[in-house]
């Protein structure tokens, strides 16, 4: 490494910072991070594949660097506990999506619908779209059904 920290003249600090298991934490993190947002942004098959892709190599880039980083930070004797912490992350994440998305997914589904029904009872701003006696307000005559647009709905027949 001396060869290449004299011919770039870089200090130790800079050396550290792109190199080592730290280093590559960081960036597995960041990459996969990055591509995952990437994923969700996509417009195409092409953007989508490709953040995939990225989303790959981050997480294949993670693994090694965190056990090595593991490692380093701990003796032989103390390592099995944080290493296994570290690997059994996946299945416990697997394990709290499947336990707290439905719960998360029938909350945001009940609010979706309560919102929709309040906006579909009241307009916009707050006010009642329906049948109305105040001056200016909306008056549905007998026999006649109209949407809030005013629009006779269409039959079928």
């Amino acid at each position: 490494m001396e060869p290449i920290k004299h011919d770039l003249a870089i200090s130790d600090t800079q050396t550290g910072i792109v190199q080592g298991p730290a280093f590559g934490v960081f960036f597995a993190i960041l990459l996969w991070s990055a591509m995952t947002i990437a994923s969700g942004l996509a417009k195409t098959f092409a953007d989508l594949l490709l953040a995939r892709i990225g989303v790959g190599v981050g997480e294949a880039a993670l693994v090694p660097a965190a056990v090595s980083l593991l490692s380093e930070y701990f003796p032989p004797e103390r390592r099995a506990m944080p290493l296994s912490i570290f690997t059994s992350g996946i299945s416990l994440g697997l394990g709290l999506s499947l336990v707290l998305g439905g719960p998360l997914l029938l909350a945001t589904t009940l609010l979706y619908v309560l919102s929709t029904a309040f906006r579909l009872v009241c307009g916009r701003d707050g006010t009642h779209a329906g049948i109305s006696d105040h001056a200016g307000g909306h008056v549905l005559q007998p026999g006649k059904r109209r949407t809030r647009l005013g629009i006779e709905p269409h039959r079928i027949a």
